[in-house]
């Protein structure tokens, strides 16, 4: 969440969804790997430090006001959704909450950021724009 730029993006806005926080709740408590449970610890305490900065649904700004984190609080539903998604699967609940992103957002460019290839993988087949984290 540091970074100041994705290649050529120099600004832009991070969308914090519940499924996101809960994924980073279960990699500081149930991860086997040291690191990987410490990094998830440090990006807890960074959106709270953010949140300091003022309420998250509105937004805020965390990097030299070029990236805007914000907090999407409502969960998808998935019957309106693509079929194939299976509403106990983490990475699919994720999915959909990119599809709303998209449906309130069509003029902006919405891209799902991951290093995780079978999200990746799910992103092709839903037909969304995907990077992987500098």
């Amino acid at each position: 969440m540091g970074e100041d730029h994705f290649n050529d993006i120099s600004s832009f806005k991070i969308a914090l969804t519940p499924i996101i926080i809960e994924e980073l709740d279960k990699l500081k408590v149930n991860h086997n790997n040291q690191k990987v449970k410490s990094k998830s610890k440090k990006i807890i305490n960074k959106i709270k430090e953010y949140r300091r900065r003022g309420k998250l649904t509105d937004g805020v700004k965390i990097v030299n006001n070029k990236i805007e984190l914000y907090a999407v609080a409502k969960e998808p539903n998935l019957e309106k959704s693509l079929s194939w998604l299976d509403k106990d699967n983490n990475d699919d609940i994720f999915i959909a909450s990119t599809i709303e992103i998209i449906r309130e957002n069509l003029n902006s460019v919405v891209i799902l950021v991951t290093a995780d290839l079978n999200l990746q993988n799910k992103c092709e087949f839903a037909n969304i724009p995907f990077l992987e984290p500098p």
